[in-house]
């Protein structure tokens, strides 16, 4: 019974003395651009999520990467330009290397066409369990007057892990 592909048979909680376990407050006009996570998987619930319906949406692609050392270069590039380019006003540009948009690539070569991007249906008490480190994934901004609010526990499949300093100063304004 391994979890996952990983084919571990146990998690560690993450030993961040910050990430470990936390809770993500998205004020109304804040979001988290795609990314990935340093922890393997986390564990996420819903305490409260965004008033304004369609706002502070949990969305993500299939997993991109195998592991932390594959950039995925070529996935990450086709979703930020697929995804981010109507949200910028620049839907109408061309991107090198073809945009994977249906619209105007009828014959994308399926290796190169891109990955799509899948919404959670994320209510308050929604509890998820998420390979963060392989899915690139985003919060799209916060719109109306409460906060977002997701308690959000981190755990490695190897003991002992914690985040970068750089990921603990840009997330909790600190290192330790």
């Amino acid at each position: 019974n391994g979890i996952g592909r990983n084919n571990c048979s146990k998690l560690y909680l993450s030993e961040d003395p910050l990430g470990a376990c936390s809770i993500n407050v998205f004020r109304p006009t804040y979001a988290h651009s795609f990314h990935f996570d340093e922890s393997e998987f986390s564990t996420t619930i819903m305490i409260r999520e965004a008033d304004m319906e369609g706002s502070g949406l949990f969305q993500f692609t299939p997993p991109l990467r195998k592991d932390s050392d594959d950039l995925a270069l070529d996935k990450v590039g086709r979703v930020i330009r697929t995804y981010c380019a109507s949200e910028e006003g620049q839907e109408k540009k061309t991107f090198p290397e073809g945009a994977c948009n249906a619209d105007t690539d009828a014959d994308v070569n399926v290796q190169s066409a891109c990955p799509p991007l899948h919404t959670l249906p994320f209510k308050a008490g929604t509890l998820s369990i998420f390979s963060g480190s392989r899915s690139l994934h985003r919060v799209t901004e916060v719109k109306g007057t409460k906060s977002r609010l997701t308690a959000v526990l981190t755990y490695s499949t190897k003991p002992g892990f914690r985040n970068s300093k750089e990921v603990q100063q840009m997330f909790w304004g600190r290192s330790v």
